[in-house]
């Protein structure tokens, strides 16, 4: 009795279709072509992270190693920590990634970094951060322009506004709004 499971949904209610019309930039007949094609990978409705990876490995190929960033990124999109990707929470967080305003983008890049969800980016984070970047960018580490060390010290000494050594999302956004290189890096993943 009490440990009834919840049956996945696989279907879009009209409530459904409302929500995801006025949050995100998709229109009705866009996102039901979107959900059918969730449903093909996903016939349960949901997406776990071993999927999820192979998805984002064929949609974002890289020349180099972007494993780790798709475990980052599944994080993300994983907004209840679920251990699981509905599409609702796919949808929205793919319209952020790929339609949203320079602001929402970042933001949403604050939440993929910042590993603990305590609300700031440390060093420790940051470090894994650029690690992980460079490495999916295949870049040369003797290059003194891809020490992560260096990175990070640069970073806090322009944007941590507050001395604390870490950014807050206030301190990650409003300064690399105004980096425009860092921002190729972090949202296209492209080298200056």
């Amino acid at each position: 009795m009490g440990n009834k499971k919840s049956t996945p949904r696989n279907y879009l209610s009209e409530k459904d279709l409302m929500f995801l019309e006025s949050n995100t930039n998709f229109n009705r007949e866009k996102i039901i072509q979107w959900h059918n094609a969730f449903l093909i990978d996903c016939p349960n409705g949901k997406l776990d992270k071993k999927q999820f990876i192979k998805l984002y490995l064929q949609l974002e190929p890289t020349e180099g190693k972007a494993e780790k960033y798709a475990e980052y990124v599944f994080k993300a999109f994983d907004s209840d920590h679920s251990g699981f990707i509905d599409f609702t929470e796919f949808l929205l967080a793919f319209n952020i990634r790929s339609k949203g305003n320079l602001e929402a983008r970042l933001s949403w890049t604050f939440n993929l970094y910042d590993l603990d969800n305590n609300g700031q980016i440390d060093k420790k984070e940051l470090k894994k951060m650029f690690q992980v970047l460079f490495t999916m960018l295949n870049v040369n580490k003797k290059d003194e322009r891809y020490n992560v060390e260096k990175r990070i010290e640069e970073i806090l000494k322009k944007y941590d506004v507050s001395g604390d050594k870490k950014l807050s999302h206030d301190e990650f956004v409003q300064g690399i709004k105004n980096d425009e290189p860092l921002q190729k890096l972090l949202l296209d993943h492209q080298l200056d």
